[in-house]
This record gives structure tokens, sequence and C-alpha cells, in this order.
């Protein structure tokens, strides 16, 4: 049975960066959950921002099932494989029935986070901290798509990302090594 890292996390914690450097160290492919609602979006014409991607997401998991892009992500990869962004407890009920699966959660302080998103323009829609975090905790506590909170509360480690890449890099190789999946040095 394939073995399947979910990192799950808030909006400008890090997961894409999790992702790709653990890609690069485990030599293991990444699905981003998000890339098909993204694709549709632009297929379909409109905005890729947080208020289509979650009206998309939740309708995909009405008419597809809450675990559709797990679904998809294991029907693409028969390897290992890293999952970046599962946000519905579908998901994570889905892999964790049908791969051996590790939940590693990032954090990341909210200021930090807003920042981040600020810095690479993917929010558009927040226009302060405050706002930010209020569409954050709207949006996830809908009964839409977004379900982040009970995603990283089930999650097996947890590594902080508060600082710099190199930092983050350090707490990922600790991370790995910590629950023997691979022999990695720190």
């Amino acid at each position: 049975m394939q073995t399947v890292i979910a990192i799950v996390g808030k909006i400008g914690a890090g997961k894409d960066e999790a992702a790709e450097y653990l890609s690069k160290k485990l030599n293991w492919p990444v699905f981003k959950v998000s890339q098909p609602l993204k694709d549709e979006l632009k297929r379909q014409g409109k905005e890729i921002n947080r208020e289509n991607l979650a009206k998309l997401g939740t309708e995909w998991s009405k008419k597809k099932g809450d675990d559709y892009l797990a679904r998809l992500a294991l029907r693409k990869h028969k390897g290992n494989l890293i999952i970046c962004g599962p946000r519905q407890l579908g998901q994570i009920n889905f892999l964790r029935q049908n791969s051996n699966l590790i939940i590693l959660a990032i954090n990341a302080r909210d200021n930090i986070r807003f920042k981040r998103v600020i810095k690479r323009n993917s929010v558009k829609e927040a226009k302060n901290l405050q706002k930010f975090i209020e569409e954050e905790i709207k949006n996830d506590a809908s009964d839409g798509a977004n379900q982040v909170v009970k995603c990283i509360k089930l999650a097996n480690i947890a590594v902080e990302n508060n600082g710099s890449l190199d930092n983050l890099h350090r707490n990922l190789d600790k991370a790995i090594k910590k629950i023997n999946l691979f022999d990695i040095s720190v």
C-alpha cells in the first residue's frame, strides 16, 4: 500500500513550500488539492480567488463526494505521494482507508501568514489582518468544502513555520526523522 504524506495547514502557512521541499528530499510527486479546482475555474473563465475556490469545492463535494479530490490523487499516482492541502474530512478519511497516511500540519502565526499572502498577492479580498482572519474563520465554519482546522487537529505531527526557509527545512527534516519514515539526516 502506498504511503501518503498529507500536508495540511491554513492559507499562507507554507504547505506548498513544505511539499516542494519534501518532494525533492524524498523524490515523491506532489498532488495539490487546489489545482483541479483552479484548472476548472480557469476553464470556466472565472477568477481564481478564495471565494470561487470554496464555492467550486463545495459544489464538487456535493456532486462527486467530499473525498473526490483524494480519490483523484490516488488514481493519478500509484506510488508514494505528497498531497498538499486537503481541506475536507472526507479526503482525510479516504486517504486513511486507502493508504498509509501521515498527516503533517504546517503552522504559522496569523500575522506571518497574512504578510506572506499579501506578498504573493494570493488573497486579493483580504484588506487587513482582521479581515483575513474573519474570512478564514467564516469559510472554515461554514458547511462548505473548507474544514482546515478539523484536518489540522488530525495531524500526526506538526511543524512550525514562523521563520526562514532554512528553519522550515530543518523542522521538516526533524519531523520526517521523528516519524521514522526515512533516514534523513538532520
